[in-house]
Protein backbone atom coordinates (compact mmCIF):
# COMPACT_ATOMS: atom_id res chain seq x y z
CA UNK A 1 0.00 0.00 0.00
CA UNK A 2 2.91 2.50 0.88
CA UNK A 3 4.12 2.18 -2.61
CA UNK A 4 1.29 2.50 -4.10
CA UNK A 5 0.79 5.73 -2.36
CA UNK A 6 4.37 6.64 -3.10
CA UNK A 7 3.39 5.74 -6.84
CA UNK A 8 0.59 8.39 -6.96
CA UNK A 9 2.82 11.02 -4.91
CA UNK A 10 5.46 10.57 -7.69
CA UNK A 11 3.15 10.79 -10.98
CA UNK A 12 1.69 14.04 -9.17
CA UNK A 13 4.87 15.66 -8.77
CA UNK A 14 6.24 14.78 -12.18
CA UNK A 15 2.58 15.96 -13.80
CA UNK A 16 3.36 18.98 -11.61
CA UNK A 17 7.25 19.32 -12.85
CA UNK A 18 5.83 18.99 -16.82
CA UNK A 19 3.13 21.15 -16.27
CA UNK A 20 4.87 24.31 -15.35
CA UNK A 21 8.61 23.97 -16.16
CA UNK A 22 8.59 21.92 -19.08
CA UNK A 23 5.71 22.10 -20.76
CA UNK A 24 5.08 19.92 -23.86
CA UNK A 25 5.08 21.61 -27.38
CA UNK A 26 2.64 21.20 -30.14
CA UNK A 27 1.69 18.43 -32.01
CA UNK A 28 1.88 18.88 -35.74
CA UNK A 29 -0.21 16.83 -38.23
CA UNK A 30 1.03 13.69 -40.17
CA UNK A 31 -0.12 10.53 -42.45
CA UNK A 32 -3.03 8.16 -40.73
CA UNK A 33 -0.36 5.67 -39.07
CA UNK A 34 1.99 7.75 -37.42
CA UNK A 35 1.84 11.64 -36.31
CA UNK A 36 5.17 13.11 -36.06
CA UNK A 37 5.94 16.96 -33.99
CA UNK A 38 5.96 19.42 -36.36
CA UNK A 39 8.95 20.99 -34.31
CA UNK A 40 12.51 19.47 -34.34
CA UNK A 41 12.39 20.24 -30.52
CA UNK A 42 9.64 17.95 -29.89
CA UNK A 43 9.90 14.70 -27.84
CA UNK A 44 6.45 13.26 -28.81
CA UNK A 45 5.34 10.92 -31.39
CA UNK A 46 2.23 9.39 -31.68
CA UNK A 47 1.46 6.18 -33.16
CA UNK A 48 -2.32 4.69 -34.04
CA UNK A 49 -2.51 0.45 -34.48
CA UNK A 50 -5.37 -1.29 -34.22
CA UNK A 51 -4.89 -1.91 -30.78
CA UNK A 52 -4.89 1.36 -30.11
CA UNK A 53 -2.73 5.06 -30.00
CA UNK A 54 0.76 4.82 -28.28
CA UNK A 55 2.69 8.44 -27.66
CA UNK A 56 6.47 8.05 -27.67
CA UNK A 57 8.41 10.69 -25.48
CA UNK A 58 11.69 11.21 -27.36
CA UNK A 59 13.58 7.39 -27.77
CA UNK A 60 11.29 6.03 -24.79
CA UNK A 61 8.85 3.66 -26.06
CA UNK A 62 7.57 2.61 -22.80
CA UNK A 63 7.31 6.35 -21.10
CA UNK A 64 5.25 6.20 -17.65
CA UNK A 65 4.16 9.20 -16.32
CA UNK A 66 1.68 12.47 -16.75
CA UNK A 67 2.23 14.71 -19.38
CA UNK A 68 0.06 17.19 -21.37
CA UNK A 69 -0.73 18.24 -24.48
CA UNK A 70 -1.73 21.80 -25.43
CA UNK A 71 -3.35 21.51 -28.42
CA UNK A 72 -5.53 18.73 -30.35
CA UNK A 73 -3.60 16.16 -32.84
CA UNK A 74 -5.31 15.45 -36.17
CA UNK A 75 -4.41 13.10 -38.87
CA UNK A 76 -3.96 13.81 -42.26
CA UNK A 77 -7.62 12.98 -43.23
CA UNK A 78 -8.42 16.06 -40.46
CA UNK A 79 -9.74 13.89 -37.94
CA UNK A 80 -8.62 14.21 -34.00
CA UNK A 81 -7.02 11.64 -33.23
CA UNK A 82 -6.07 12.65 -29.46
CA UNK A 83 -7.47 16.11 -27.95
CA UNK A 84 -5.28 18.14 -25.64
CA UNK A 85 -5.46 17.68 -22.32
CA UNK A 86 -3.47 15.75 -19.32
CA UNK A 87 -2.37 11.98 -19.98
CA UNK A 88 -0.97 9.31 -17.92
CA UNK A 89 1.65 6.92 -20.08
CA UNK A 90 1.64 3.23 -19.18
CA UNK A 91 3.90 1.33 -21.48
CA UNK A 92 3.24 3.79 -24.06
CA UNK A 93 -0.62 3.78 -23.98
CA UNK A 94 -2.14 6.74 -24.01
CA UNK A 95 -5.02 7.32 -21.29
CA UNK A 96 -6.86 10.76 -21.43
CA UNK A 97 -9.00 11.30 -18.75
CA UNK A 98 -9.46 15.31 -19.15
CA UNK A 99 -8.12 18.47 -17.54
CA UNK A 100 -9.95 17.44 -13.94
CA UNK A 101 -9.12 14.09 -13.59
CA UNK A 102 -5.88 11.52 -12.83
CA UNK A 103 -5.62 7.99 -13.40
CA UNK A 104 -3.54 4.82 -11.18
CA UNK A 105 -2.56 2.42 -13.14
CA UNK A 106 -2.34 -1.04 -10.59
CA UNK A 107 -0.31 -4.11 -11.67
CA UNK A 108 -0.66 -7.54 -10.57
CA UNK A 109 2.36 -9.45 -10.70
CA UNK A 110 3.28 -12.87 -9.77
CA UNK A 111 6.25 -14.45 -7.92
CA UNK A 112 9.00 -14.40 -10.62
CA UNK A 113 7.99 -10.42 -11.40
CA UNK A 114 6.15 -11.08 -14.26
CA UNK A 115 3.14 -8.59 -15.00
CA UNK A 116 -0.35 -10.77 -15.40
CA UNK A 117 -2.80 -8.13 -15.06
CA UNK A 118 -3.01 -4.75 -15.21
CA UNK A 119 -5.72 -2.20 -14.45
CA UNK A 120 -6.47 1.54 -14.57
CA UNK A 121 -8.34 3.42 -12.11
CA UNK A 122 -9.28 7.49 -12.33
CA UNK A 123 -9.59 9.58 -9.33
CA UNK A 124 -11.31 12.92 -9.32
CA UNK A 125 -9.48 15.91 -8.36
CA UNK A 126 -9.96 19.54 -8.28
CA UNK A 127 -7.83 20.90 -10.70
CA UNK A 128 -4.58 19.37 -12.80
CA UNK A 129 -2.21 20.72 -10.21
CA UNK A 130 -4.48 19.80 -7.16
CA UNK A 131 -3.93 17.07 -4.85
CA UNK A 132 -6.50 14.40 -4.94
CA UNK A 133 -9.23 14.51 -2.90
CA UNK A 134 -10.54 12.16 -0.04
CA UNK A 135 -13.08 10.58 -1.25
CA UNK A 136 -14.28 7.89 -3.86
CA UNK A 137 -14.48 7.65 -7.37
CA UNK A 138 -17.03 5.23 -9.25
CA UNK A 139 -14.84 2.86 -11.65
CA UNK A 140 -17.40 0.17 -12.10
CA UNK A 141 -21.10 -1.05 -11.12
CA UNK A 142 -19.26 -3.06 -8.51
CA UNK A 143 -15.75 -1.37 -7.73
CA UNK A 144 -14.82 2.02 -6.11
CA UNK A 145 -11.54 4.05 -5.56
CA UNK A 146 -11.21 5.63 -2.60
CA UNK A 147 -8.16 7.15 -0.60
CA UNK A 148 -9.20 7.60 2.90
CA UNK A 149 -12.99 8.21 3.74
CA UNK A 150 -16.34 7.45 2.43
CA UNK A 151 -19.55 9.66 3.71
CA UNK A 152 -17.62 10.08 6.70
CA UNK A 153 -16.25 7.24 7.35
CA UNK A 154 -12.57 6.27 7.63
CA UNK A 155 -11.23 2.80 5.51
CA UNK A 156 -7.66 1.82 4.84
CA UNK A 157 -6.79 3.52 1.27
CA UNK A 158 -7.11 1.13 -1.87
CA UNK A 159 -9.69 -0.70 -3.63
CA UNK A 160 -12.46 -1.88 -2.34
CA UNK A 161 -15.97 -3.64 -4.04
CA UNK A 162 -19.26 -2.09 -2.76
CA UNK A 163 -20.38 -4.31 -0.07
CA UNK A 164 -16.76 -3.42 1.58
CA UNK A 165 -17.24 0.23 1.27
CA UNK A 166 -20.79 -0.38 2.66
CA UNK A 167 -19.26 -2.09 6.41
CA UNK A 168 -19.81 0.68 8.77
CA UNK A 169 -22.27 2.59 7.53
CA UNK A 170 -25.22 3.13 9.57
CA UNK A 171 -28.34 1.07 9.12
CA UNK A 172 -31.37 3.78 8.81
CA UNK A 173 -34.71 3.04 7.48
CA UNK A 174 -34.10 3.15 3.90
CA UNK A 175 -30.79 1.26 3.62
CA UNK A 176 -32.56 -1.69 5.65
CA UNK A 177 -35.55 -1.32 3.53
CA UNK A 178 -33.32 -1.79 0.31
CA UNK A 179 -31.19 -4.46 2.62
CA UNK A 180 -34.44 -6.66 2.81
CA UNK A 181 -35.04 -6.30 -1.16
CA UNK A 182 -31.20 -7.54 -1.95
CA UNK A 183 -30.52 -10.09 0.91
CA UNK A 184 -34.14 -12.04 0.53
CA UNK A 185 -34.00 -13.66 -2.86
CA UNK A 186 -37.15 -13.29 -4.87
CA UNK A 187 -39.31 -16.71 -4.78
CA UNK A 188 -41.04 -17.68 -7.64
CA UNK A 189 -44.34 -18.46 -6.92
CA UNK A 190 -47.22 -20.45 -8.57
CA UNK A 191 -49.73 -18.15 -9.99
CA UNK A 192 -51.66 -21.87 -9.61
CA UNK A 193 -53.78 -22.16 -6.51
CA UNK A 194 -53.65 -26.18 -5.73
CA UNK A 195 -55.34 -26.26 -2.42
CA UNK A 196 -58.23 -25.24 -0.55
CA UNK A 197 -56.31 -23.60 2.64
CA UNK A 198 -56.07 -19.96 3.13
CA UNK A 199 -53.16 -19.01 1.33
CA UNK A 200 -51.18 -15.89 -0.62
CA UNK A 201 -49.82 -16.40 -4.18
CA UNK A 202 -48.18 -13.57 -5.98
CA UNK A 203 -50.10 -10.87 -3.21
CA UNK A 204 -52.99 -12.28 -3.53
CA UNK A 205 -55.33 -13.92 -0.66
CA UNK A 206 -57.20 -16.95 -1.50
CA UNK A 207 -59.32 -19.12 0.30
CA UNK A 208 -61.08 -22.35 -0.71
CA UNK A 209 -59.40 -21.08 -4.02
CA UNK A 210 -61.51 -18.30 -4.37
CA UNK A 211 -59.22 -14.52 -3.97
CA UNK A 212 -61.04 -13.34 -0.90
CA UNK A 213 -60.98 -9.25 -2.33
CA UNK A 214 -63.59 -7.64 0.56
CA UNK A 215 -60.82 -9.09 3.32
CA UNK A 216 -58.79 -6.43 5.14
CA UNK A 217 -56.47 -6.89 8.77
CA UNK A 218 -53.36 -9.75 9.68
CA UNK A 219 -53.06 -12.61 8.27
CA UNK A 220 -50.85 -15.43 10.10
CA UNK A 221 -49.86 -18.83 7.70
CA UNK A 222 -47.61 -20.88 9.88
CA UNK A 223 -45.16 -18.52 10.64
CA UNK A 224 -45.19 -15.74 8.08
CA UNK A 225 -47.45 -12.95 9.09
CA UNK A 226 -49.05 -10.61 6.23
CA UNK A 227 -51.38 -7.82 5.77
CA UNK A 228 -54.17 -8.26 3.65
CA UNK A 229 -55.77 -5.00 2.13
CA UNK A 230 -58.90 -5.60 -0.41
CA UNK A 231 -57.83 -9.21 -0.64
CA UNK A 232 -53.89 -8.14 -1.61
CA UNK A 233 -50.70 -8.20 0.70
CA UNK A 234 -49.10 -5.18 1.58
CA UNK A 235 -45.23 -5.40 0.41
CA UNK A 236 -42.11 -3.89 -0.01
CA UNK A 237 -40.97 -0.84 2.67
CA UNK A 238 -42.46 0.29 5.41
CA UNK A 239 -46.06 0.81 6.53
CA UNK A 240 -47.45 2.16 9.16
CA UNK A 241 -50.04 -0.06 11.25
CA UNK A 242 -52.21 -0.79 14.01
CA UNK A 243 -50.38 -3.86 16.12
CA UNK A 244 -50.69 -7.68 15.26
CA UNK A 245 -53.52 -8.62 18.05
CA UNK A 246 -52.81 -4.76 19.28
CA UNK A 247 -55.75 -2.37 18.57
CA UNK A 248 -54.54 0.26 20.60
CA UNK A 249 -50.77 0.66 19.28
CA UNK A 250 -49.44 1.41 15.82
CA UNK A 251 -46.40 0.33 14.69
CA UNK A 252 -43.81 0.98 11.24
CA UNK A 253 -43.59 -2.80 10.16
CA UNK A 254 -41.15 -3.55 7.34
CA UNK A 255 -42.25 -5.64 4.67
CA UNK A 256 -40.45 -7.93 2.15
CA UNK A 257 -41.36 -7.88 -1.85
CA UNK A 258 -43.58 -11.27 -1.06
CA UNK A 259 -45.65 -9.47 1.21
CA UNK A 260 -44.46 -11.11 4.85
CA UNK A 261 -43.51 -9.15 7.33
CA UNK A 262 -39.71 -9.06 8.69
CA UNK A 263 -40.14 -10.49 12.31
CA UNK A 264 -36.59 -10.06 12.48
CA UNK A 265 -34.35 -7.60 10.87
CA UNK A 266 -31.24 -8.22 12.91
CA UNK A 267 -31.31 -11.45 10.82
CA UNK A 268 -31.14 -10.05 7.58
CA UNK A 269 -27.32 -9.99 7.00
CA UNK A 270 -24.23 -9.98 9.23
CA UNK A 271 -23.99 -6.42 8.04
CA UNK A 272 -27.08 -5.17 9.01
CA UNK A 273 -26.68 -6.58 12.29
CA UNK A 274 -23.54 -4.87 13.28
CA UNK A 275 -25.32 -1.73 12.01
CA UNK A 276 -28.11 -2.38 13.99
CA UNK A 277 -26.32 -2.33 17.43
CA UNK A 278 -24.95 0.88 17.07
CA UNK A 279 -29.05 2.80 16.30
CA UNK A 280 -31.06 4.59 18.44
CA UNK A 281 -32.51 1.78 20.13
CA UNK A 282 -35.54 0.88 22.47
CA UNK A 283 -36.49 -2.28 25.39
CA UNK A 284 -40.14 -2.98 26.03
CA UNK A 285 -40.85 -6.05 28.65
CA UNK A 286 -44.14 -7.19 28.88
CA UNK A 287 -44.40 -9.34 32.09
CA UNK A 288 -48.10 -10.36 31.18
CA UNK A 289 -46.84 -11.82 27.81
CA UNK A 290 -43.47 -12.53 28.59
CA UNK A 291 -42.17 -10.99 25.10
CA UNK A 292 -39.05 -8.91 24.99
CA UNK A 293 -38.98 -6.71 22.15
CA UNK A 294 -36.74 -4.07 20.31
CA UNK A 295 -37.08 -0.61 18.50
CA UNK A 296 -35.90 1.43 16.31
CA UNK A 297 -36.24 5.22 15.93
CA UNK A 298 -38.18 6.48 13.34
CA UNK A 299 -36.61 9.50 11.76
CA UNK A 300 -39.27 10.76 10.18
CA UNK A 301 -41.61 11.02 13.69
CA UNK A 302 -39.05 10.76 16.17
CA UNK A 303 -40.92 7.95 17.72
CA UNK A 304 -39.40 4.28 18.69
CA UNK A 305 -42.19 2.77 16.61
CA UNK A 306 -40.13 0.31 14.20
CA UNK A 307 -39.87 -3.35 15.50
CA UNK A 308 -36.92 -4.74 14.36
CA UNK A 309 -37.76 -8.11 16.72
CA UNK A 310 -39.49 -9.91 19.51
CA UNK A 311 -38.54 -13.15 21.42
CA UNK A 312 -39.67 -15.00 24.31
CA UNK A 313 -38.37 -14.49 27.90
CA UNK A 314 -38.65 -15.55 31.37
CA UNK A 315 -39.20 -13.02 34.22
CA UNK A 316 -39.77 -12.86 38.14
CA UNK A 317 -41.72 -15.77 40.29
CA UNK A 318 -43.31 -12.33 42.46
CA UNK A 319 -45.26 -10.02 41.47
CA UNK A 320 -43.75 -7.01 41.91
CA UNK A 321 -39.81 -9.28 41.68
CA UNK A 322 -39.60 -7.41 38.35
CA UNK A 323 -40.49 -3.90 39.49
CA UNK A 324 -41.95 -2.03 36.61
CA UNK A 325 -41.20 1.38 35.19
CA UNK A 326 -38.49 3.33 32.58
CA UNK A 327 -35.42 3.08 33.03
CA UNK A 328 -32.20 3.30 30.81
CA UNK A 329 -29.88 0.32 29.92
CA UNK A 330 -26.63 0.29 32.50
CA UNK A 331 -23.96 -0.37 30.06
CA UNK A 332 -21.37 0.05 32.60
CA UNK A 333 -22.28 -2.77 34.09
CA UNK A 334 -22.15 -5.95 32.24
CA UNK A 335 -20.41 -9.29 32.28
CA UNK A 336 -19.88 -12.07 29.91
CA UNK A 337 -20.44 -14.52 32.50
CA UNK A 338 -22.05 -13.68 35.38
CA UNK A 339 -22.20 -15.80 39.14
CA UNK A 340 -24.83 -15.79 41.44
CA UNK A 341 -22.92 -17.06 44.84
CA UNK A 342 -26.00 -16.34 47.09
CA UNK A 343 -26.66 -19.81 45.86
CA UNK A 344 -25.44 -23.41 46.76
CA UNK A 345 -23.63 -24.21 44.58
CA UNK A 346 -23.08 -21.13 42.50
CA UNK A 347 -25.78 -20.14 39.32
CA UNK A 348 -23.78 -19.25 36.24
CA UNK A 349 -24.91 -17.18 33.06
CA UNK A 350 -24.10 -15.79 30.32
CA UNK A 351 -24.24 -11.72 28.72
CA UNK A 352 -25.13 -10.07 31.34
CA UNK A 353 -26.44 -6.19 31.38
CA UNK A 354 -27.65 -4.17 34.37
CA UNK A 355 -30.94 -2.09 34.26
CA UNK A 356 -30.45 1.20 35.71
CA UNK A 357 -30.15 1.14 39.21
CA UNK A 358 -32.55 -1.42 40.14
CA UNK A 359 -31.97 -5.58 40.66
CA UNK A 360 -32.87 -6.31 37.03
CA UNK A 361 -30.62 -8.21 35.16
CA UNK A 362 -30.71 -9.40 31.31
CA UNK A 363 -28.85 -12.51 30.99
CA UNK A 364 -29.27 -16.00 29.47
CA UNK A 365 -30.71 -18.93 31.10
CA UNK A 366 -28.43 -21.11 34.29
CA UNK A 367 -25.53 -22.87 34.21
CA UNK A 368 -24.32 -25.41 36.64
CA UNK A 369 -20.85 -23.90 35.05
CA UNK A 370 -18.97 -21.30 32.89
CA UNK A 371 -19.33 -24.62 30.13
CA UNK A 372 -21.81 -23.25 27.36
CA UNK A 373 -22.12 -26.99 27.12
CA UNK A 374 -23.65 -27.22 31.00
CA UNK A 375 -27.33 -26.01 30.24
CA UNK A 376 -29.64 -25.98 32.92
CA UNK A 377 -32.56 -28.01 30.53
CA UNK A 378 -35.75 -27.65 32.77
CA UNK A 379 -35.42 -24.00 32.93
CA UNK A 380 -34.68 -23.70 29.27
CA UNK A 381 -38.04 -25.56 29.21
CA UNK A 382 -39.62 -22.66 31.23
CA UNK A 383 -39.41 -20.05 29.15
CA UNK A 384 -42.61 -18.05 29.29
CA UNK A 385 -43.01 -18.32 32.55
CA UNK A 386 -42.40 -17.03 35.99
CA UNK A 387 -39.10 -18.53 37.19
CA UNK A 388 -36.55 -15.62 38.23
CA UNK A 389 -36.04 -13.85 41.26
CA UNK A 390 -35.91 -10.40 39.63
CA UNK A 391 -33.84 -10.67 36.61
CA UNK A 392 -35.42 -11.20 32.95
CA UNK A 393 -33.63 -14.39 31.17
CA UNK A 394 -33.62 -14.76 27.60
CA UNK A 395 -32.08 -17.37 24.88
CA UNK A 396 -28.31 -16.87 24.20
CA UNK A 397 -28.58 -15.91 21.02
CA UNK A 398 -30.59 -12.73 22.58
CA UNK A 399 -28.49 -12.03 25.69
CA UNK A 400 -25.55 -11.56 23.42
CA UNK A 401 -27.07 -9.35 21.30
CA UNK A 402 -28.11 -7.37 24.39
CA UNK A 403 -25.19 -7.39 25.69
CA UNK A 404 -23.31 -6.24 22.17
CA UNK A 405 -25.52 -3.26 22.32
CA UNK A 406 -24.27 -2.67 25.72
CA UNK A 407 -21.01 -2.09 24.38
CA UNK A 408 -21.13 -0.79 21.42
CA UNK A 409 -23.88 1.34 21.46
CA UNK A 410 -22.95 5.29 22.17
CA UNK A 411 -27.11 6.08 22.14
CA UNK A 412 -29.08 6.06 26.22
CA UNK A 413 -31.22 3.21 25.51
CA UNK A 414 -34.51 2.85 27.74
CA UNK A 415 -36.48 -0.02 28.62
CA UNK A 416 -39.93 -0.31 29.29
CA UNK A 417 -40.93 -2.86 31.89
CA UNK A 418 -44.55 -3.10 31.55
CA UNK A 419 -47.74 -5.17 32.10
CA UNK A 420 -50.49 -5.40 29.21
CA UNK A 421 -52.67 -7.83 27.95
CA UNK A 422 -54.23 -6.06 25.43
CA UNK A 423 -50.58 -4.80 24.17
CA UNK A 424 -48.89 -8.09 23.26
CA UNK A 425 -46.05 -7.02 21.48
CA UNK A 426 -46.02 -5.44 17.53
CA UNK A 427 -45.80 -9.54 16.22
CA UNK A 428 -48.11 -10.80 19.00
CA UNK A 429 -47.06 -12.79 22.38
CA UNK A 430 -44.23 -14.91 21.32
CA UNK A 431 -43.32 -18.35 22.98
CA UNK A 432 -40.59 -20.79 22.85
CA UNK A 433 -42.49 -23.43 20.28
CA UNK A 434 -41.80 -20.20 18.30
CA UNK A 435 -37.87 -20.68 18.45
CA UNK A 436 -36.87 -23.91 19.38
CA UNK A 437 -39.24 -25.44 21.53
CA UNK A 438 -38.39 -27.56 24.42
CA UNK A 439 -34.81 -28.99 24.74
CA UNK A 440 -33.26 -32.43 25.69
CA UNK A 441 -29.99 -31.20 25.00
CA UNK A 442 -27.08 -29.99 27.72
CA UNK A 443 -26.78 -26.36 25.69
CA UNK A 444 -28.78 -23.82 24.53
CA UNK A 445 -30.02 -24.29 21.00
CA UNK A 446 -29.41 -20.15 19.80
CA UNK A 447 -26.08 -20.51 21.47
CA UNK A 448 -23.91 -18.39 18.58
CA UNK A 449 -20.91 -20.63 19.87
CA UNK A 450 -22.44 -23.57 18.98
CA UNK A 451 -25.47 -22.75 16.21
CA UNK A 452 -23.84 -21.48 13.44
CA UNK A 453 -25.85 -18.11 11.98
CA UNK A 454 -28.17 -18.73 14.45
CA UNK A 455 -29.50 -14.51 14.52
CA UNK A 456 -30.89 -14.96 11.09
CA UNK A 457 -32.86 -18.32 12.31
CA UNK A 458 -34.28 -17.22 16.16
Amino acid sequence: MKKRLSMIAFALAACLILTTACPLLPIGEGNSSIVEAASKNSRITVTKKDSGIFLQIGKRKKATGFYQLPQNVKSSDGKTMVTRGIYYLYLGRISNFGKNKVIRTLKKVNKKGKIVSKKTYMLKVKSPRSKVKKGITKISSSTGLFTGSYKGIKYRKGIAKKQALAKGKKAGQAELSSAVVSAKKKKKTSSKVKTAQPQVVDLVFYRNKKKQTGYTGWLKLGKKLYYIVKGKALHSGYHALKGYKCKTQRFNYLFNDDGTVVTNCFGISKRIYKALLKEKLKFEINLSSHTFTIYMKDRKTGFYSIPLKSFVCATSRHYNGTPTGTYTLNKGHHHRWFIYKRSNPYHYYQYAVKVGNTNILIHSNMYYSTNIRRLVKKYYNLFGHNITTHCIRVQAVNAKMIYQIALKNKHKIKVKVFRSKTNPGPFGKITLKDTTGKTRKNYDPTDPKIVKDSYKIY
